[in-house]
């Protein structure tokens, strides 16, 4: 039986496919890069900056105030300073809260954010101290970043200061916004007391339309850190399905140090686990990933395997070894639903009379239900753009391809 072909939709198909892909993969170049950046930018301070001081930050304030916000300024301090003294943390809220009009009371929390982000945990506790020795003391997104960053920093913060930290938070504060409850969850996940993020996770699914992204991977990750592997798996479904563009880089590294330790009878088929959520999620996984899956495959003693990095040809086959790669393959609800989709959004949109009329629109469905099903659908005006000029050689195409599918029905468009 002849076969339909929409070569509209199927594009759209590819094109929405190739769009996911290539935006995972610049969000995670962009991440790598920042990360490789504040890495280098903090080795150098550390190895070749040290002779800076409080002088040298205020010369760098002078020089770029009218061109940079406040923000940026506590970044550079972050990553050129390890602590500051009280009086040099006065002095600082004073010269930011007057040349960038930072709001009175908001100074420690955008300092601590940095901090935080930066990882700089010597100057985040120096400006705790100075908030908790203020008369206001710090505000709940102080606390929230700085426990976020006590647990990003576990050489240099043990875990009992970390929970002393969310005791000051839960005692002081009983309601909490979203970024905060993602901070806390983040914090508790790196730490033996995890489970505790989950009422604060079931509080803002209730109150929010989807959980944040992060929320899951924190969750994944720490389950899989603990053994509990149908939990982190679970996680990371609820992940995949709301956010199929997120970063999982982190859960699946934890999720390979879990199927390290455990028992050596099942890492097989945890392994063949992990590999087909990949495949049936379409993750993009991280070079740091892959070479973690190639060296558990090499390091096993009842077989040998050899990992190579390679790449595939455009028509999905393996350059090392010449397999060809799975193809997507769509069921007919897949196909309707994208279907219908495309021609909402792009055919019909948000005014019909962009791309058609509703009566045009109407008579050329009625004609494809009368006429279909077709092997081949042919854009004649896009065939003809290709060859950049109006000639009848979408024709020609299209007797070209009768020969190639026999009586298979073939419309021309």
């Amino acid at each position: 039986m002849a076969t339909l072909y929409c070569r509209s939709v199927f594009a759209f198909k590819v094109l929405q496919l190739r769009s996911s892909a290539f935006k995972h993969l610049m969000d995670r170049t962009n991440l790598g890069d920042r990360e490789s950046g504040l890495r280098i930018s903090r080795h150098c301070c550390h190895s070749g900056a040290k002779t800076k001081r409080w002088r040298d930050l205020k010369a760098l304030g002078d020089k770029t105030r009218s061109k940079r916000p406040a923000y940026s300024w506590f970044s550079e301090i972050c990553s050129t300073e390890k602590a500051l003294s009280w009086a040099e943390w006065d002095e600082l809220r004073n010269r930011v809260e007057r040349d960038w009009s930072v709001p009175r009371g908001n100074f420690e929390s955008q300092a601590m954010l940095a901090c935080a982000e930066l990882r700089n945990y010597p100057l985040g506790r120096s400006l705790m101290n100075w908030a908790q020795n203020n008369s206001r003391g710090p505000n709940l997104v102080t606390l929230a970043k700085y426990f976020r960053l006590c647990s990003d920093c576990p050489d240099e913060c043990p875990e009992e200061t970390v929970l002393e930290v969310y005791e000051q938070i839960r005692k002081r504060h009983s309601a909490f916004d979203v970024l905060t409850v993602t901070d806390i969850v983040h914090g508790l996940c790196r730490t033996s007391l995890w489970r505790e993020s989950l009422p604060y996770v079931q509080s803002i699914s209730v109150t929010c339309d989807r959980v944040p992204p992060v929320i899951y991977g924190d969750l994944a990750a720490a389950a899989f850190a603990h053994g509990d592997q149908q939990f982190g798996r679970t996680q990371l479904d609820h992940l995949v399905s709301h956010h199929s563009n997120c970063n999982v880089d982190g859960s699946l590294l934890k999720w390979l140090h879990s199927i390290r330790m455990g028992d050596e009878s099942e890492q097989e088929q945890m392994v063949h686990r992990l590999l087909c959520f990949v495949r049936d999620n379409a993750t993009l996984v991280s070079r740091t990933v892959a070479e973690e899956i190639k060296n558990w495959f090499e390091g096993r003693k009842d077989e040998e395997w050899i990992g190579t990095f390679t790449s595939n040809t455009p028509e999905g086959n393996c350059r090392n070894c010449g397999s060809r790669l799975e193809d997507i393959q769509l069921c007919d609800s897949d196909f309707e639903e994208l279907k219908s989709n495309f021609i909402a959004r792009v055919v019909e949109g948000s005014d019909i009379y962009l791309n058609t009329n509703p009566n045009e629109w109407a008579k050329f469905k009625r004609f494809v239900d009368r006429t279909a099903p077709y092997s081949v659908v042919i854009d004649g005006l896009n065939i003809a753009f290709s060859q950049n000029k109006i000639t009848n050689s979408n024709l020609h195409l299209a007797e070209q391809i009768k020969v190639d599918f026999g009586d298979d029905r073939l419309l021309t468009t």
